[in-house]
């Protein structure tokens, strides 16, 4: 993340607004491949496109695209890596599967916790080839690339990973099987939750309404994303922004079952956009500017006569 901010900072200079904008770019990719990965799965372009702006507007990550913060990023690599995935599942390309594996390490290089990732796309392709797949051109080429240049990452997560491990071990917070499914509304709405539901039974039912392999892929990446971060001791609604993308697409597969393709097009659209204003309306940017005001926006927010325990010894940003 820190390289990826190198240009912007060289081109407008080391402040918040860089950093942002940087972070904005993110954000555009990551609804672009949403957009990509959509019409893959057999959406109209303008059903792709609202799905692709549902993505970036669902309230909990309209937090982290405010954020100087690396998860857009990542997800962004970790999206169009699946869209490379579908591509290579479509057309058997070998330079298709490489470009898959080199952005799955990139997002990991950004935030490991896309990490999950690997056994969705293992799986859907598992379904394509079946026992052939290691018969495939490429595929052991793009397994040992893939490897190789994970190889950096896996050195310095053993030599300096032991503060992620002691944070997913004994961190407080909430151990609930459901905490995921229980907050799920409040991170991309309550029509949105609704109607992924929807897509999600009307995919399974009616396959035209996705292709298979994108809807497996959806599937895999949802449940498995889940069960993942629902077994990590630490509990926050920032890590399962990692499956919100796939919400995105199936909470606009129920237009595509309106009698006119049209009416389809344009009902979905609108949600989006409708989706997207509330997203900003209800969710104001969290910020403070320098130490004084980090010290009254948690005075502002602690009861009175209590006291404040500052613990900055995990927090980048603080320091920064």
């Amino acid at each position: 993340f820190a390289i990826y901010l190198v240009p912007f900072y060289a081109v407008f200079g080391v402040s918040q607004a860089s950093a942002q904008i940087a972070v904005s770019v993110a954000t555009f990719l990551m609804a672009w491949g949403v957009l990509d990965l959509a019409q893959r799965g057999g959406l109209t372009p303008a059903q792709a496109f609202a799905a692709a702006l549902l993505s970036i507007a669902f309230p909990e990550m309209l937090v982290w695209e405010r954020e100087i913060q690396p998860e857009v990023l990542s997800y962004a690599c970790a999206v169009w890596s699946l869209g490379f995935l579908v591509r290579w599942l479509d057309s058997g390309r070998p330079r298709q599967l490489l470009w898959t594996g080199v952005l799955f390490v990139a997002s990991l290089y950004v935030k490991q916790t896309t990490v999950f990732l690997a056994a969705p796309m293992l799986i859907v392709a598992l379904l394509r080839y079946r026992s052939s797949i290691f018969r495939q051109p490429g595929v052991w080429r793009g397994a040992i690339v893939t490897v190789v240049i994970a190889l950096p990452l896996v050195a310095m997560t053993m030599a300096f990973g032991g503060t992620n491990v002691s944070q997913i071990q004994s961190a407080p917070g909430r151990s609930e099987a459901f905490y995921y499914l229980q907050t799920l509304p409040a991170q991309i709405g309550i029509a949105a939750t609704v109607l992924a539901l929807a897509g999600l039974g009307l995919a399974i039912w009616r396959s035209a309404l996705l292709a298979p392999q994108v809807r497996n892929l959806c599937l895999a990446w949802i449940c498995i994303g889940l069960l993942f971060f629902s077994l990590i001791a630490l509990k926050s609604t920032r890590f399962s922004t990692a499956v919100l993308p796939p919400l995105a697409i199936l909470a606009i597969v129920p237009f595509g079952i309106l009698p006119a393709r049209r009416l389809a097009d344009v009902t979905a659209v609108i949600f989006s956009l409708a989706a997207a204003a509330n997203g900003i309306a209800t969710t104001p940017e969290r910020y403070c500017v320098g130490f004084q005001g980090a010290a009254h926006l948690a005075a502002q927010n602690s009861p009175p006569n209590s006291t404040i325990l500052l613990h900055v010894h995990r927090s980048g940003n603080f320091v920064f």
